[in-house]
């Protein structure tokens, strides 16, 4: 990440904000075709995506299967998570914030380890 910034602060210092802000308008607003690495992923049809803050090809693609979206927060927010989860409503298109996912899915995996250490075991 520290390149990118380098980058910007560079152009904007020789050829001015004006100039960075309609080169990242063009590079971010342009339609194209997802990535094979992209399509390779939605045929796995993942519950959980994680936003790489690149691009939103992969929402897109994902619009139509239930899904839940992660997203990185900044180490500022002094929150004990790290992140955020949405989960994707399909019927109206829309993203929601989970409140309580990391406590509701750590309970999923302590019954999940439970059932299958007694089934093992008794």
């Amino acid at each position: 990440m520290f390149e990118y910034s380098r980058a910007a602060m560079h152009l904007e210092e020789r050829r001015g904000v004006d100039y960075l802000r309609q080169l990242v308008n063009h590079l971010y607003t342009k339609d194209f075709e997802p990535t094979p690495l992209q399509k390779a992923i939605v045929d796995m049809m993942p519950r959980y995506i994680i936003d790489t803050n690149r691009d939103s090809k992969l929402q897109e693609l994902l619009a139509y299967e239930p899904h839940c979206l992660i997203i990185g927060k900044a180490r500022i927010m002094a929150d004990q998570n790290r992140y955020e989860t949405y989960e994707y409503d399909v019927e109206n298109k829309k993203y929601f914030l989970v409140e309580d996912f990391v406590e509701k899915h750590k309970l999923e995996v302590i019954n999940m380890s439970l059932d299958a250490f007694t089934k093992e075991f008794i």
